[in-house]
């Protein structure tokens, strides 16, 4: 494992976003590129970063903000971050990873699993 902490690596534990193909969000790209604003899916979710499926590739050190809205538990969710890998997936989708600019607090953690963001069966 890198000493580096912007360097690619393992970020345990992750949990699992609720639902087959996982959670909704919109994405906000930095630098205007286009689109500027995407939706997204959360697949899974650490303190420390977030894996995502998108319909296009991001480039590796690319800025996001991702903004996670679910309106059945009033949670409202702002995490930026920067892409740390991308790769394609199945049925022309791209899944990529993200590592936060600030680690998400307990609470924070929290707060999804209570609401059924995350899922907490593993």
């Amino acid at each position: 494992m890198s000493k580096n902490p912007w360097e690619y690596a393992l970020r345990n534990p992750r949990h699992q976003a609720t639902g087959p193909e996982g959670h909704e969000i919109r994405i906000e790209r930095a630098g205007g590129r286009d689109p500027l604003v995407t939706s997204a899916r959360l697949i899974d979710f650490s303190r420390n970063g977030f894996r995502l499926r998108t319909p296009f590739p991001l480039e590796i050190g690319e800025p996001l903000t991702m903004q996670l809205h679910d309106e059945r538990s009033s949670t409202d969710l702002t995490l930026f971050g920067v892409v740390r890998w991308c790769r394609p997936d199945e049925n022309e989708s791209w899944l990529l990873g993200c590592q936060t600019a600030r680690e998400a607090d307990w609470e924070t953690l929290g707060e999804l699993f209570v609401n059924e963001i995350l899922a907490s069966d593993e």
